[in-house]
C-alpha cells in the first residue's frame, strides 16, 4: 500500500520511535498494534496532513489571486485620495488587472449588488444587509470658489458668509451629499440658496469655475481643483464629515478581492500611524 519494501518502511519506523522517544507500536511474532503513544501520535499526525492540505490550497489561493482581476469603484473625485494605494498594490501584483469605476453611491450599491465590481470606496453609511462596510475616513466638509472671490481671502469662512451667495447643490440622487447641506442649514438655522443641483462632485466642480456660485464638496474632492478654483474650511463650531466606507459583498470569497482587503488593511494602517 506504501509502495516501499518491508525493510525500508521498518527503519523509517525505527527512527521516527527514535525522534519521539518512545514505541508508536507493540510487536508481537505475528501481529502488529499502535500502542497508547501510538494512538495518540496518529490523531496529532492526522491534523497535521490536514493542516498541510489546507497550507498547499491556501499558497494556491494566492497564486491565483496573484494573477486575477478586480473591478474596484470611487465615488467621483475619491481616486486622488487612494492613488498611493493603487500605486502600490500595482507594484506589488502587477498580474492583477484592476479596472476603475467612477460611481456615485446609489451606483456603487447596485454594482456590488449585481457583482459588476468587487469592491467601492463611497460615502456613508450604507445599509443593505448584503453589503459589508469598513470606515475608512471621515472627511470634513469644504467650501470651493473661485480664486478671484473676496472670500478666497479668508483662512476659513463663516457659514453665514455664504448665505447670500448662491450654492451649487446636491441632487437629492446624492443622499450623502444632501445630509451635509441639510446639517449645515440645521446647525446654523438657516436656508443655504441653491442656484444649480448636480448629481456629483465633478458637475460641482465645473459650474463653480464657470462662476455659477460655491459649492460644499468633501476635502478629498480638492485632489482634482483645476486651477482657478480654491478651498477653504468652514468657521463653524461643529464640522459636518462625510464617512467614506469600504464597501464588499458578504458572499464574495474571490482570491483576489481578499488580497485587496488585505492589502488596503496594511496600507491605511500605516496610512493611519503616519504623522498628519
Amino acid at each position: 500500500q506504501l509502495h516501499t519494501v518491508q525493510p525500508s518502511l521498518s527503519q523509517q519506523i525505527r527512527r521516527l520511535e527514535e525522534i519521539v522517544g518512545t514505541p508508536l507500536f507493540w510487536r508481537e511474532k505475528h501481529h502488529l498494534q499502535l500502542s497508547a503513544a501510538g494512538r495518540v501520535f496518529l490523531v496529532e499526525a492526522r491534523k497535521l496532513l490536514v493542516h498541510a492540505n489546507e497550507a498547499v490550497e491556501a499558497a494556491q489561493r494566492a497564486a491565483r489571486a496573484e494573477s486575477g482581476s478586480l473591478a474596484v469603484s470611487f465615488a467621483p473625485g475619491a481616486e486622488g485620495r487612494f492613488a498611493n494605494f493603487l500605486h502600490q498594490l500595482h507594484e506589488s501584483y502587477p498580474s492583477v488587472r484592476i479596472s476603475l469605476r467612477s460611481l456615485q453611491s446609489l451606483e456603487q450599491l447596485e454594482a456590488l449588488r449585481n457583482q459588476s465590481v468587487d469592491a467601492g470606496i463611497m460615502a456613508g453609511p450604507v445599509d443593505d444587509d448584503e453589503i459589508k462596510t469598513e470606515l475608512v475616513d471621515s472627511q470634513k466638509t469644504v467650501v470651493i470658489l473661485p480664486s478671484t472671490h473676496p472670500l478666497a481671502k479668508r483662512k476659513a469662512v463663516p457659514i453665514r458668509e455664504l448665505k447670500a451667495l448662491l450654492l451649487v447643490g446636491p441632487s437629492r440622487l446624492v443622499p450623502a451629499y444632501c445630509r451635509i447641506i441639510d446639517e449645515i442649514e440645521k446647525q446654523n438655522c438657516l436656508k443655504l440658496k441653491t442656484s444649480v443641483e448636480v448629481d456629483n462632485w465633478l458637475a460641482s466642480i465645473n459650474e463653480v469655475a464657470n462662476g455659477v456660485g460655491y459649492s460644499l464638496v468633501p476635502e478629498y474632492v480638492t485632489y482634482i481643483l483645476p486651477k482657478g478654483l480654491v478651498a477653504r474650511p468652514l468657521e463653524m463650531k461643529t464640522q459636518p464629515t462625510l464617512d467614506l466606507m469600504l464597501a464588499y459583498r458578504k458572499d464574495n470569497l474571490s482570491p483576489a478581492l481578499q488580497l485587496f482587503i488585505s492589502a488596503f488593511h496594511e496600507y491605511w494602517r500605516k496610512e493611519s500611524a503616519s504623522p498628519q
